[in-house]
């Protein structure tokens, strides 16, 4: 993984963890755990199978045209007045990792194709990194957290994290970030 990648990556991790803090599912007792789930749904407004393209309606009436790849079979099966639901989730982990990890990162994706545009379809991706505990800023509650890339991160940890103090410098961590989006027509 490139140096870039990697700090913008981290940069986005850290960008995650200050956005849905207020949303946080809790702090389980070993880490940290938020998510956020958006349903958006919609009603085929018009197809177009030669140019490969739908127009969906929003319920609030705004179209929005969506561009459909060759991997996806049977356009023309999509009738308009089809209804659409996309549901669009992120979810953020980090949790101590074994003192035996190396540091590092991974990101894997899978991709659950359809047979036919009508059925369900399924992407997620997941970035994993172990990284170690460079810095920590109590009364700021700042952690400093430095990967295989030698960058440091800077995170701010949310208040809901009662055991910050238990941390210490030279810990590792695992911090793991899954997107997924599934799409199904009825």
């Amino acid at each position: 993984m490139t140096h870039s990648l990697l700090s913008a990556i981290s940069l986005l991790i850290a960008l995650i963890i200050l956005s849905f803090h207020s949303q946080a599912n809790g702090s389980e007792d070993d880490g940290i755990y938020v998510s956020n789930t958006k349903v958006i749904e919609a009603t085929v407004d018009s197809v177009n199978a030669e140019k490969r393209t739908v127009v969906l309606r929003g319920k609030e009436g705004k179209l929005y045209p969506v561009e459909v790849g060759e991997e996806i079979k049977g356009l023309e099966e999509i009738e308009v007045g089809n209804k659409v639901r996309m549901e669009y989730s992120e979810t953020f982990e980090m949790i101590p990792a074994d003192p035996d990890e190396k540091l590092g990162a991974h990101f894997d994706a899978k991709y659950s194709g359809p047979s036919s545009a009508k059925e369900l379809t399924t992407d997620v991706d997941v970035f994993e990194e172990v990284s170690q505990v460079e810095a920590i800023d109590i009364e700021n509650r700042i952690v400093t957290l430095k990967g295989a890339e030698g960058d440091p991160v800077m995170l701010k940890v949310d208040d809901s994290v009662k055991r910050l103090d238990e941390v210490k410098v030279g810990d590792k961590i695992k911090t793991r970030y899954t997107r997924s989006l599934t799409i199904s027509v009825k």
